[in-house]
């Protein structure tokens, strides 16, 4: 048996991507998937892994995104796009990558202190593995003034006018907003209404998905999936179309930990 094993298992010291070679740090990195983890879920439909940030030629910053589509009725598949160095991974998800790896039966990636490693699958049963070194160590995102928990970036605040440094330090001396309340409201119809002050929150912010694009968010810590918290949202490709719409009815845009089911709180899902 053992021996049966061996010869399907053959691990391939690939080629990792020319231009990591001198990667600096990640950023956008999945905030659910842990260390290792064979990425099952939500099946069918594209994730954003991570971005890697690395110096080109020139010595400019340039961000590459890496995505994955989990197998589920079709195959995996792998893809790294260079993007904007400010524009979101989340952004471009859909759009035609500069390298793709198809037929993929499964991927794995995990990150400690500055290496990063990938386990990829292949159909024959093949493993390749990527070994990136980053000059720089991994730090969680803080929420900051005017960014959300997904959208912070790295860098200093240089005032030219004194009235906007002004403006700036009102802000950033407003009074926090506490845990667990609701900080950006989106209607059944998914239409924003009014401002977000997401910003203000004391320990960031976390949406609960009601099957829209965009979700209602509240303050306090991001927990989706575990139980008596908000359900993960899945891919975009899950997100309601149809005018009609009911969590009851078709709660599928979410999912939970294993062994948790989803209860409705009229369109908003939470795990129990």
């Amino acid at each position: 048996m053992i021996g049966f094993l061996f010869l399907y298992f053959n691990l391939i010291w690939a080629q990792t991507p020319e231009r990591w070679a001198n990667a600096l740090r990640i950023v956008e990195k999945h905030e659910f998937y842990t260390n290792n983890e064979v990425i099952l879920k939500p099946k069918d439909s594209w994730q954003t892994l991570l971005g890697v940030i690395y110096r080109d030629a020139q010595f400019g910053e340039v961000k590459d995104c890496v995505y994955y589509y989990v197998p589920g009725l079709d195959q995996g598949q792998l893809k790294i796009k260079s993007v904007p160095l400010t524009s979101d991974c989340e952004k471009f998800i859909f759009e035609k990558p500069d390298r793709e790896w198809n037929n993929l039966r499964s991927l794995q990636f995990s990150f400690e202190y500055n290496h990063l490693t990938f386990f990829i699958t292949h159909q024959d049963y093949s493993v390749e593995k990527w070994q990136v070194s980053l000059f720089e160590k991994y730090k969680n995102p803080s929420p900051r003034i005017f960014m959300s928990s997904a959208e912070h970036r790295s860098g200093a605040v240089i005032f030219f006018n004194s009235k906007k440094a002004d403006l700036y330090s009102k802000l950033a001396n407003r009074k926090k907003i506490k845990d667990g309340k609701i900080c950006e409201i989106v209607d059944e119809s998914c239409q924003v209404r009014g401002a977000s002050t997401c910003s203000f929150c004391e320990n960031g912010w976390y949406e609960i998905p009601i099957g829209c694009k965009v979700s209602p968010k509240f303050c306090g810590v991001q927990n989706c999936g575990a139980k008596h918290r908000p359900a993960c949202r899945r891919g975009m490709i899950y997100q309601k179309k149809e005018t009609e719409f009911s969590c009851r009815s078709d709660s599928s845009f979410a999912f939970c930990q294993r062994g948790l089911k989803i209860q409705c709180q009229g369109n908003l899902a939470y795990c129990i």
